[in-house]
């Protein structure tokens, strides 16, 4: 039965970190997979930490061959290979967590992908090395999610126009009849082989899709190939990938597949750049042994296009120094610009600001004088009021001073009349009937008694 996921670790002079990068296949929720470790002529304990592992889990296949470097050791395991898929995994780093080959394989397959990128990050040995290569702290993960299946050259394009294109083998996942069809394969003994077989698999993937995921943890460690100056090898390396990228364009694209021939020759004067750039770092001595490796016309070949690529790099440096200085004087001139535009920005907001406070003042002064004008005609008509008040108290007045001449008139013939002889005989007759209707009165009461 084939299996989901075939795992090829090739495997030289890890034993301190083998356990690490065994642990975390094993561990997989994923169980359909095999693990195919390519022992490239390890002298150290490596071998038999890999049988261990063997003993316990049947799904680990040991091969054994001659050291013939890292691309050598992943064909071999390649061609052994029967799964679905392919994950390519150096033998220094681990995946992340136990389910990470689960999720690369629903995505792959829910896609129906050739190719499914995924992100990775980075752990160092030691604080030297992580200051010493500081660089690669974030390097593994994009800077955005790429969301939309694409042919491979499509998502090439889109990755490598935000430069986020990873030429990392093990932060991918293929499918296995994919690489058989178009018979794609590592280039033997040529460093930085990543740069030329992920991009060459870009140009032949029919679908091709993202996972946000950290599916792995790279390792940099202080003799790996990353860390150590084998500057030499750099260079040829950078070269020869260069040229075998220039030589796989000629063949098998078309100039007018644009922009992926475009940003495809952007990878290519990167490797070259690269190349150059660790030359020119060399000393007179060892340039000129570098200068006279390998046969006349090679010799050739070389010195010339070095020569070519640095004058275009330093041209490029010119250029990159040039517009720096015109960025920065642009920069200068706009943050000038921006300071005299915020000086008069200010100055119009006092202007405003003093005519909104003489506005504020002529309203107010204008709200004095209605309210003085409302005052004015209140006092007038308090004083019309009280002049209506006023003559009325005097007509009061006149009138209060006339029925008291008229009591007093009253009175003054009121004791004329009482000392009057009519008034006299006038009160005698009265009592006589009183003092009867009295005596009356209490005989009646008397009388009901009885």
């Amino acid at each position: 039965m084939m299996k989901n996921i075939s795992v090829i670790i090739p495997v030289y002079n890890v034993e301190k970190y083998l356990s690490d990068c065994l642990e975390s296949v094993i561990q997989q929720s994923m169980r359909e997979i095999e693990i195919i470790c390519v022992n490239d002529g390890s002298t150290d304990n490596s071998y038999n930490i890999l049988s261990e592992y063997a003993d316990r889990d049947s799904r680990i296949l040991i091969m054994n061959k001659e050291n013939g470097g890292l691309s050598a050791a992943r064909n071999t395991g390649y061609k052994k290979a029967s799964g679905k898929y392919i994950l390519f995994l150096d033998s220094d780093d681990y995946l992340s967590s136990p389910d990470v080959l689960d999720l690369l394989y629903k995505k792959a397959e829910k896609e129906e992908v050739d190719q499914l990128y995924f992100d990775a990050e980075v752990i160092f040995e030691n604080e030297n090395i992580k200051a010493a290569n500081s660089n690669y702290i974030t390097y593994y993960q994009r800077k955005k999610n790429y969301t939309v299946t694409l042919s491979g050259k499509e998502l090439f394009c889109e990755f490598q126009a935000d430069w986020d294109f990873k030429p990392n083998v093990c932060m991918q996942l293929y499918r296995r009849r994919f690489l058989e069809d178009y018979e794609l394969t590592f280039c033997e003994n040529l460093l930085h082989e990543d740069e030329v077989f992920t991009v060459e698999c870009a140009a032949f993937a029919k679908r091709a899709a993202y996972i946000n995921v950290c599916g792995l943890i790279r390792r940099i460690r202080g003799n790996s190939i990353m860390t150590t100056h084998q500057k030499a090898a750099s260079i040829y390396g950078y070269y020869d990938g260069a040229k075998k990228l220039l030589d796989f364009a000629k063949r098998k694209l078309s100039i007018e597949d644009e922009p992926f021939v475009h940003l495809y020759l952007q990878r290519v004067r990167v490797m070259m750049e690269s190349a150059v750039k660790l030359l020119c770092k060399e000393d007179k001595e060892k340039k000129k042994i570098l200068m006279e490796k390998g046969e006349a016309k090679e010799q050739f070949e070389f010195i010339a296009d070095m020569q070519l690529w640095q004058n275009m790099v330093s041209l490029k440096e010119t250029n990159l120094q040039i517009n720096q200085a015109r960025n920065k004087e642009k920069e200068n001139n706009r943050k000038q610009i921006a300071g005299l535009l915020n000086q008069i920005e200010e100055k119009n907001q006092t202007i405003e600001n003093l005519s909104l406070d003489l506005r504020q003042e002529k309203n107010a002064v204008g709200n004095l004088e209605t309210v003085i004008e409302k005052l004015k005609k209140e006092l007038n008509e308090e004083k019309n009021t009280q002049e209506m008040l006023n003559k009325r108290l005097r007509e009061k007045d006149v009138k209060l001073k006339k029925m008291i001449k008229n009591l007093e008139n009253e009175k003054r013939k009121l004791t004329e009349l009482k000392q009057s002889t009519t008034f006299k005989v006038g009160k005698i007759v009265m009592w006589i009937p009183k003092k009867i209707k009295i005596m009356l009165k209490k005989i009646k009461n008397h009388i009901n008694k009885q």
